[in-house]
């Protein structure tokens, strides 16, 4: 008469151990990672907020040194007059939270991206003494729009003067 093995199995307490185990190492884990995740979220909306302001600033200063002179100046509004004709006029306004370039009457594109909200774009004439050409003061304040309450709460105002050549 063969012999019958004994099989080896774990019993439902054993098992009932292992997963509580299991589970407060995972629970641990999570723990440990989420303020890591939202570090990273955190410097990743920074970025892509600094990003998009520093690149509406650049791109309105360099049109601002390439003008001949500034049609007018108003609030959100900056008409410059350039000497290249195939972009002249040049403007820049604010619509719904995007700044738009427009130039040589053609349509307009939008200089911030989607994630980003302007609050408020300001242009101010700035006469300078003759013979000196005039400068603009640029002041953008925006926020980032994101998933998340410390993200969305990220708000930054770049500023700069630029004067004409």
């Amino acid at each position: 008469m063969p012999q019958k093995r004994k099989l080896k199995s774990f019993s439902l307490f054993e098992l009932l151990i292992y997963i509580s185990i299991l589970s407060i190492v995972l629970i641990s884990l999570s723990n440990f990672f989420w303020p890591i995740k939202k570090s990273f979220l955190y410097s990743s909306a920074l970025l892509e907020l600094e990003r998009n302001l520093n690149s509406a600033l650049s791109v309105i200063s360099y049109n601002i040194r390439q003008a001949e002179s500034i049609n007018s100046c108003s609030g959100s509004d900056l008409d410059l007059k350039m000497s290249n004709t195939s972009i002249d006029p040049t403007v820049f306004s604010l619509n719904n939270g995007v700044i738009y370039i427009k130039q040589n009457g053609e349509s307009q594109y939008s200089l911030t991206g989607n994630k980003i909200y302007v609050d408020s774009l300001s242009f101010e004439e700035i006469i300078n003494p003759s013979p000196a050409k005039p400068s603009v003061k640029i002041v953008i304040s925006a926020h980032y729009i994101g998933p998340g309450r410390e993200v969305s709460e990220l708000q930054r105002t770049v500023q700069s003067v630029v004067g004409l050549r």
